[in-house]
């Protein structure tokens, strides 16, 4: 005997389904060998390699989530006449099944009426340029594009541009996004809930489990035998099995329930369940000099970040988010931080994030070679699952002392990277 699982998904012919069509046993093995392999690529279980993921391809379409979606109000007051990178940070562009995917790189930018080119670069941790292009110069709009094609990892945005000395009616940058190209599509679906039903919703009329089971979906070739009878056992299990993965998927109650009945979807006691991947944000803290032999503190006034004194440990930047329902024991928060540095020595300063359910490690700053910049990564994020948390980076240094390491926080980013 053997577990009945289908290699691809076989669906059942026309011909099979059509009015008045007789009746044969391949529709029932296709349906239960179906059932299977959704089941698995839903769950990890059974040794299934190929997860739905949401990377594109077999492994589920892309979230589409965007890598950076942040609001700012950066008055571009300068008092040195120089290049600058006014909005800098690291960014984490989810896996694809593709080598890299179009990205739309958006900046809102309140222009002065002065003619002035923005740039926007994209680097490697190791400073390499991976990709640069210009924001479109459309004096008359505030929102500038550019599309770039970003491939999948954790890689560096910059937006550049030269700032003259300026006093009064600064040209300002209100917002920042990157978001992947790709078609629209008309859904009444919001894709957090099943589509609508007609008729009042019944308490339980289709059985569901209370959680959802490896037995549920397993059956043995034995039981759809060419010549054998219609087994009821199992067209009563695969109902109640597709019941509980109609569940576990949409974490909404099947269409006609009025609730759902397994209390949760997180891993619904299976293991190991399949990791997503998923930004949370990027934000830039400080505008600093892009040449980096220049070690001249920025001269953009009101956007800088900065330690002014070597201490233990201190709050340096937060933001609140909304985590999402992951086991924290299979996906935990990933972190980078991009430093700049301004004297001294920037490695003996530490990194660590922390949010109510507790700290990560602390990482020392790790420079970037023919660089004053440095960066830290953040392995080990901790979170409550499920609950909008306030996510708190905290800087360190490694001996206080007279104050002589000097750097500026330039952004920091926040992921789920599994």
């Amino acid at each position: 005997m053997a577990r009945i699982k289908n290699l691809t998904p076989l669906g059942s012919p026309p011909r099979d389904v059509a009015r008045d069509a007789s009746i044969f046993h391949r529709w029932l093995r296709n349906a239960v060998g179906d059932a299977a392999l959704a089941s698995d690529k839903m769950t990890g279980l059974n040794a299934e390699v190929d997860t739905i993921n949401h990377t594109g391809g077999v492994r589920g379409c892309p979230m589409m989530l965007p890598p950076v979606s942040t609001a700012c109000d950066i008055d571009l007051t300068s008092t040195l006449l120089k290049e600058y990178y006014v909005w800098a940070a690291p960014i984490y562009v989810p896996p694809s099944s593709s080598a890299s995917d179009d990205y739309a790189v958006q900046a809102d930018i309140v222009r002065n009426g002065t003619v002035r080119s923005y740039s926007v670069e994209v680097r490697s941790f190791a400073w390499a340029l991976l990709q640069a292009g210009e924001l479109d110069n459309e004096g008359v709009e505030e929102t500038h594009n550019v599309i770039l094609p970003l491939a999948p990892g954790w890689q560096v945005l910059l937006i550049r541009a030269t700032l003259p000395i300026t006093a009064s009616n600064p040209e300002r940058i209100r917002g920042v996004r990157v978001y992947r190209k790709g078609r629209a599509f008309r859904d009444p679906n919001n894709g957090f809930s099943p589509l609508s039903t007609s008729g009042t919703a019944q308490v339980n009329i289709y059985p569901v489990p209370s959680t959802l089971s490896s037995s549920l979906l397993t059956f043995d070739d034995v039981q759809v035998e060419v010549d054998g009878p219609m087994d009821g056992y199992v067209l009563t299990r695969l109902n109640r099995g597709m019941n509980a993965l109609w569940e576990y998927v949409t974490g909404a109650p099947v269409p006609g329930h009025n609730a759902r009945t397994m209390p949760t979807t997180v891993d619904n006691n299976t293991a190991p369940a399949p990791s997503l991947a998923m930004p949370m944000g990027s934000w830039s803290t400080s505008c600093v000099n892009a040449d980096g032999t220049d070690k001249v503190a920025p001269g953009v006034a009101g956007f800088a970040r900065y330690p002014t004194a070597e201490f233990a440990t201190t709050t340096i930047s937060q933001v609140r988010l909304q985590f999402p329902d992951f086991l924290f024991a299979t996906n935990p928060l990933k972190c980078r931080v991009i430093v700049w540095q301004k004297a001294g020595v920037a490695t003996n300063w530490r990194f660590n994030t922390s949010t109510a359910a507790g700290s990560s490690s602390v990482v020392a700053v790790t420079m970037i070679p023919t660089t004053e910049f440095g960066y830290v990564d953040i392995v080990d994020g901790n979170y409550t699952s499920g609950q909008a948390q306030t996510l708190s980076l905290q800087a360190s240094h490694n001996a206080p002392g007279p104050f002589s390491d000097e750097i500026y926080l330039v952004g920091w980013s926040a992921a789920f990277d599994p």
